[in-house]
Parts: C-alpha cells; structure tokens; sequence
C-alpha cells in the first residue's frame, strides 16, 4: 500500500522543525556567549529582555555602540554596566576609556550574545525618529498656504472648512492651518458633530 503525504501536515512539520531549529540555534548562541564570559572572567548577562533604560542606553551613539559591539545597559551614579561581546576589540576599549572619562568611574563589562547586541541596538529611539527620508517629510506647498490664509482667519473657520473637505484634503488642511498659526504641535480631539 502506497504511502500518500499530505502536504499540510508536511508544511506544518516543516514550520515547526524551522522554529525548534531556530530556538536551538538562540540558545547555542547564548550558551556560547556564556561560556566566553567564563574563559574571560567576566559576568554574563542576556540583554535580549533586560529593560534598559533608553536615555542610559543612547549616552552612547547607536553608531559608536555597533561599532564597538557593546550596549550601556546600566547606569546608577558611578556604577555602570556595559554589556559586550568582545573586550579586546580596539572600539571596545576606546568606548570604555572614552565612558571611564565621562563618568570618572570604569565601567563593570559583561559578556553578551550577537542577539543582545542586536535586540539593544533597536530599542535606540532617537535614531528612528531622526532616521525621516526626504520622501517621508511632510511638505505643504506655498499656493496651499496662501488659498488657506485667504480663506481661513481663525480657527473656527479651519474647522467648519474641515468638515467640507474630501478625507484625503483633511491632513493637508490641518497642518496647513497648523503652520500659518506657527502652532508647535497638533491634537486631534473627535467629536460627534463638530470638528
């Protein structure tokens, strides 16, 4: 009798192989990282869900933290706590001269995995915030600006002119309206029947 596969129940030992094969990989990852602390005297510590503190974490530029491949996780005072993956990279010990400098105290160095050092690296807030392309920027273009002024005296009439509009005009005439009040932000607040 002919053996007949069926070829969801492939695809799903397939997907579940691919995952067991992935956890297996994390953890080899992270045994490895610890048994280099071990060889190198140093503690370990796994950053992958260590809360860091994102002003402690950005006191080193995301740039300089890939470079040296080390992530500040901990700062209270003097005692700090800089994770790592290699200590005798030269961009290590410049990161930890130029920190010992800073704070006047060395930081303590822990030994961490490729993953920590990846999972650190995108908590860096201000980085993607700063990280706009051109083609992302928010532009409102100078005729749209002077239709607004002629048409739009205070904000009232911006919300009256809002409820007329197509939804795709709304965003452009809230920032519109926005930049010709020199407003330093916005907020939208709904309401049933007004804008």
């Amino acid at each position: 009798m002919p053996l007949v596969h069926d070829s969801s129940d492939e695809k799903e030992l397939k997907k579940e192989l691919t995952t067991k094969l992935s956890v297996l990989s994390r953890e080899q990852e992270e045994r490895l990282a610890q048994q280099r602390a071990e060889r190198l005297g140093l503690p370990y510590v796994s950053l992958v869900t260590f809360p860091i503190d994102a002003d402690i974490l950005e006191a080193v530029p995301k740039a300089d933290a890939a470079k040296a491949g080390a992530v500040l996780f901990y700062r209270h005072g003097k005692d700090m706590r800089l994770g790592v993956i290699n200590p005798t990279l030269p961009a290590t010990k410049e990161l930890v001269q130029e920190l010992t400098k800073r704070y006047g105290a060395r930081p303590q160095l822990y030994v961490i995995s490729t993953r920590s050092l990846a999972a650190s690296l995108a908590r860096y807030r201000r980085a993607r915030e700063a990280e706009v392309l051109p083609e992302q920027e928010l532009r409102v273009a100078d005729e749209m600006l002077s239709e607004y002024r002629q048409t739009i005296k205070r904000l009232s009439e911006l919300g009256q002119r809002i409820t007329s509009l197509p939804p795709t005009e709304v965003l452009n005439a809230i920032v519109t309206g926005a930049v010709e009040m020199d407003a330093s932000d916005i907020h939208v607040e709904p309401k049933e029947k007004e804008a």
